[in-house]
């Protein structure tokens, strides 16, 4: 919503969908894919889910508008843009989008899912 790329956010699936875009931000992953000499180093996957509804005749207009947030999300990620605190840094060789359907209540929705992917600071993620 911040960002200005959707009308509601929720952390976990929306209750509904609204008839504007809207974003679902899910836990959706950890792996170690490597150690350090003293620690393991955590790799969490966040996914961004984006609904666009498809009623009406807006089917081919909501394409572009999720492509434009998917243009614009990658842009903020993966620019100039420092996310601080426990995060070391982003994997921008594992950014994908999968695109989609799917019903919320009686509403068919295009959905697109963004996995973004970082690596946690292994200093900061085990106690010593």
């Amino acid at each position: 919503m911040r960002m200005g790329l959707c009308r509601s956010v929720s952390i976990g699936e929306p209750a509904n969908v609204v008839d504007a875009i809207t974003c679902a931000i899910l836990a959706s992953e950890m792996r170690i894919p490597e150690t350090t000499l003293s620690n393991p180093r955590e790799s969490h996957v966040t996914l961004l889910r984006f609904y666009g509804m498809l009623e009406g005749d807006n089917r081919e207009q909501m394409e572009f508008d999720l492509d434009q947030v998917r243009a614009e999300v990658e842009e903020d990620f993966f620019g100039d843009f420092d996310i601080g605190g426990q995060i070391a840094y982003l994997l921008p060789t594992e950014f994908s989008v999968r695109w989609g359907f799917l019903q919320v209540g009686n509403k068919w929705c295009r959905i697109m899912e963004i996995p973004v992917t970082y690596r946690i600071d292994d200093q900061a993620a085990f106690v010593k």
